[in-house]
């Protein structure tokens, strides 16, 4: 089997997404290619650097957070774009927090040329779970780098993975669908996803969902509504990244300061 030979480094993001990080996490404590797992929290209400110390993560000395207290909508483009320019290994695993990932992941999805990427591909899902795969991303940095990693004009839920890998494979790079027998999304409710949204334009969203626990289980004209939303997120990102391309790495947020205190990093964008 192929063995990667450069370093490998995870990066992820997350606010208040502790109870499926944590199961996510150990699974990626086992790839032992990996000299490097950055865990990004932005302004978690409890700071996921206490959770991880709690359950021992820390204890892998490969496992960094880091922190920054500013707040604002979370606007995952921008946010992503932090953590792969922080992440300075030559080949990057990016993961959701609720992506679980086989220990032979790595060994199946060799990265044979620098041009080449594998991420996930909601038109080849098998089951719908394995759709919400499609922002898993396992490339060479300097690929994401090249176009100026995200699209930070895209601010509300999706279209952003469509739009980066179109921009990388338009500036030579090869696309590889990843297999779904070595990664698996954990499920959960697609107010979740949204929400971010509805915080930053209230005024477009109905106020019952403000304490629905559980889309899943609601009335069916409920879960239709909230799906019918998600579409109309993704559509309007759509447009705005037809009108708006973007491209260059000194467009990318990165971080401006940042104090480090063994494995927390504090910082500020």
């Amino acid at each position: 089997m192929f063995k990667q030979k450069q370093t490998i480094g995870i990066a992820s993001i997350t606010k208040n997404r502790v109870k499926n990080l944590i199961p996510s996490i150990l699974t990626w404590l086992e790839l032992k290619e990996v000299s490097v797992i950055n865990i990004f929290d932005f302004a978690s209400d409890m700071p996921i650097y206490g959770a991880l110390k709690r359950y021992s993560i820390l204890d892998d000395k490969r496992v960094n957070v880091f922190r920054t207290e500013k707040r604002e909508p979370f606007h995952r483009t921008k946010f992503w774009n932090i953590a792969i320019s922080a992440t300075e290994t030559e080949k990057i695993l990016k993961l959701d927090s609720d992506y679980k990932i086989h220990p032979q992941f790595l060994n199946y999805h060799p990265l044979r040329s620098t041009s080449l990427f594998y991420a996930g591909n909601w038109k080849t899902a098998r089951v719908k779970n394995e759709s919400f795969l499609h922002g898993l991303v396992y490339s060479g940095r300097k690929n994401f780098l090249d176009v100026g990693g995200y699209n930070e004009r895209l601010t509300g839920y999706g279209w952003e993975d469509d739009d980066i890998y179109q921009r990388m494979k338009d500036n030579g790079c090869e696309y590889l669908d990843i297999s779904y027998d070595y990664a698996y999304h954990i499920p959960h409710s697609h107010l979740e996803r949204i929400k971010a949204d509805r915080r930053r334009n209230p005024e477009a969203y109905n106020e019952e969902w403000a304490t629905a626990r559980d889309i899943e289980g609601a009335l069916p004209l409920y879960k239709e509504e909230v799906e019918d939303e998600m579409m109309r997120l993704i559509w309007d990102n759509k447009l705005k990244a037809e009108k708006n391309p973007w491209g260059k790495w000194e467009n990318m947020s990165k971080i401006k300061t940042s104090e480090t205190r063994g494995s927390l990093t504090i910082f500020d964008y």
